[in-house]
């Protein structure tokens, strides 16, 4: 009948709500790792910086010896192939996290809408237990 399809229909949205509000939390979830990558990354890039400083100092100390020098020099391209991988590893997390939040945001406007139906619902369903009682 028909109050029984009204309430059916009410229960399908807080379903809906609780899958948005579990996507939101797993989304938040999400981005506390990738901040949390973000950081190290960011340590490891501080520390490599310090390395390839060293290194561009060896790499003028050992102008002298050719064999030294392109052991330097190698050492050093190796360093700042390393940096940009781990600033690239950063760029990549930050996109996630824009996207996770982008995801939340949408969740958000499916459970604020989610919350209007179940309300226009809710409303329908005690118009039709007034005209089932009369």
């Amino acid at each position: 009948n028909k109050l029984k399809s009204l309430e059916k229909e009410r229960e399908n949205l807080i379903k809906e709500e609780e899958r948005a509000a579990k996507k939101i939390s797993e989304n938040q979830r999400s981005i506390q790792r990738s901040n949390d990558a973000i950081a190290t990354a960011n340590g490891d890039i501080q520390n490599t910086s310090y390395k390839i400083s060293e290194q561009k100092y060896m790499v003028e100390k050992t102008v002298s010896d050719k064999n030294a020098n392109k052991g330097a020099k190698q050492t050093l391209k190796s360093l700042e192939n390393e940096k940009k991988r781990l600033q690239s590893k950063n760029e990549t997390e930050a996109k996630s996290i824009d996207k996770m939040n982008k995801e939340i945001r949408q969740a958000e406007r499916t459970i604020a809408q989610s919350k209007e139906q179940q309300a226009g619902k809710t409303a329908e369903i005690e118009t039709q237990k007034k005209k089932v009682k009369e």
